[in-house]
């Protein structure tokens, strides 16, 4: 593990400057001869076994720590070698989420350089991260719930959870590599209109399993109140919310209420019904203003 976090800070090191340069130049060539593009378009990688490991490695991590806080919360005692463990488990989630951001980072980069004409079939080819992602974790509930809670930070977190329930948002337009999909983008709105009545909810939960439905929606509330202290990103969260919080608080009461509907006998986590809570004390709260 040690090594895998050497290797990270040193990608990390790397990446980070070019990534600036390219954003004032759009320097396409700056990015392209990465170390962390290199290593991830090697042939002699298997990209998706990669991605794959990674995330077992993460949620394996995620596990540990939150089993050796238990623990410490538990004990009287004040063991240093308990709390050296706990930090090498928390230096191990940071570089495995470093790595993750990276790649999701270059993955947009080589999307905004393909729509500039600025890439060629010598640049070759890979799926992106997220699309791996995104094949991996809803079949393996187990997994999920870990790995959304490692990103803290709602801008990833929305990313990934919009990224999935947009396979299931009415019929995507054919693309070409260049094409601009800009127009397309979904919201948090979009995805809570998704379960807006019972019928629509009883329609995607053949879709999508109603236990990784209701954890996704929770986990995009959870972001759009983070996005609440987070002004700085007023812009990006306009776009990737699509309403007020006093509309998407409602929405999403009613999206819980409307798939408990259509499976009355489907489990609410801890976490969910936290987030619930929130939502109906916050539309209260907000509908008295």
């Amino acid at each position: 593990m040690v090594l895998f976090q050497y290797l990270v800070s040193t990608l990390e090191a790397d990446f980070v400057p070019r990534n600036i340069a390219y954003k004032e130049s759009l320097d396409w060539v700056v990015i392209r001869e990465s170390l962390l593009s290199v290593l991830v378009g090697s042939r002699k990688l298997v990209f998706k076994t990669f991605v794959k490991n990674c995330i077992s490695l993460l949620n394996q991590h995620q596990r540990e720590v939150e089993a050796k806080i238990s623990f410490e919360s538990a004990s009287d005692s004040d063991s240093s070698l308990t709390f050296s463990l706990l930090e090498f488990e928390r230096e191990a989630l940071l570089s495995v989420k470093k790595l993750f951001i990276m790649v999701i980072n270059l993955d947009l980069i080589r999307k905004e350089a393909d729509k500039l004409s600025l890439t060629s079939r010598a640049d070759g080819s890979r799926n992106p991260i997220l699309e791996v992602i995104l094949d991996e974790l809803p079949y393996n509930t187990i997994n999920l719930s870990p790995f959304l809670l490692t990103f803290t930070e709602w801008k990833w977190k929305l990313e990934i959870i919009l990224q999935y329930f947009s396979r299931y948002y009415g019929k995507p337009a054919v693309r070409t590599r260049r094409s601009d999909d800009t127009q397309q983008d979904l919201t948090v709105e979009n995805v809570l209109s998704l379960f807006s009545t019972a019928a629509s909810a009883k329609a995607m939960a053949k879709k999508i399993f109603p236990e990784v439905a209701q954890l996704l929606l929770a986990h995009a509330y959870q972001a759009c109140l983070s996005i609440q202290v987070d002004s700085s990103k007023a812009d990006d969260a306009t776009k990737m919310i699509g309403a007020t919080l006093l509309e998407i608080s409602c929405k999403f009461v009613s999206a819980f209420q409307n798939l408990r509907e259509c499976n009355t006998d489907i489990e609410i986590s801890q976490f969910e019904k936290e987030a619930l809570f929130t939502a109906a004390t916050l539309t209260r709260k907000l509908q008295n203003e």
